[in-house]
């Protein structure tokens, strides 16, 4: 129960400081986890070794492994060639979409779970830019400007645009959490989609060019 309306004040400030620190600790954790891992753990062979030792689990390590290097902002499109290199064009786009669809909705999630204090501040610009770095605010703010000029119309048919713009794939989908209009079922069905149509491409090249 909260004693008056400054008992309440107080409280949604410390949830507010709370949710910022929450956000700073998960996006710091991932670039650290990325700068003190060893960059072989990250090449290709030394995953297909991993996966080979897994057996017939194989293909799903190879998902979780797709699915962790997503939401730590890592390059996906090598694990995509990847899994049609190692898996063939039918299981590895199945991998690849799951694992991108998955780990773009994580971080729509999280987002919208924890970044709202940030921009509901003024100056949200200014105070993402003091968590995540001015490139980064720049970018994800420019992003959340194009998903509210259009999310007057169908929700879905917005992000289906915006995903085929090939804009940068992790950072809109922060922006797509941070902007409270958006649902996240229309979000994710339209990343579902479109990874449908763009991720057997990587795959197929894999299967057929590199296997």
């Amino acid at each position: 129960m909260y004693h008056g309306e400054e008992g309440f004040h107080n409280f949604m400030k410390k949830k507010t400081s709370l949710s910022i620190a929450l956000v700073t600790l998960l996006i710091a954790g991932g670039y650290l986890a990325y700068a003190h891992i060893p960059r072989e753990y990250f090449t290709l062979t030394y995953i297909q070794g991993l996966v080979e030792s897994a057996g017939p689990f194989g293909p799903i390590l190879y998902g979780l492994i797709y699915y962790v290097a997503s939401i730590l902002f890592l390059s996906m499109i090598v694990l995509s060639v990847g899994s049609g290199t190692l898996f063939g064009p039918i299981i590895g786009s199945v991998l690849t979409i799951i694992a991108a669809t998955l780990g773009a909705q994580t971080w729509f999630l999280i987002a919208r779970k924890f970044g709202a204090p940030i921009v509901d501040q003024p100056s949200p610009r200014l105070r993402l830019a003091g968590k995540l770095g001015k490139h980064e605010a720049k970018v994800i703010h420019g992003l959340m400007e194009r998903i509210r000029k259009r999310l007057d119309h169908n929700g879905f048919r917005v992000f289906i645009i915006l995903r085929c713009m090939l804009l940068p794939y992790m950072p809109l989908s922060v922006a797509a959490g941070l902007v409270r209009e958006a649902r996240a079922r229309d979000f994710f069905l339209a990343t579902l989609c479109v990874n449908c149509i763009y991720s057997p491409i990587f795959v197929i090249f894999g299967s057929q060019v590199l296997r």
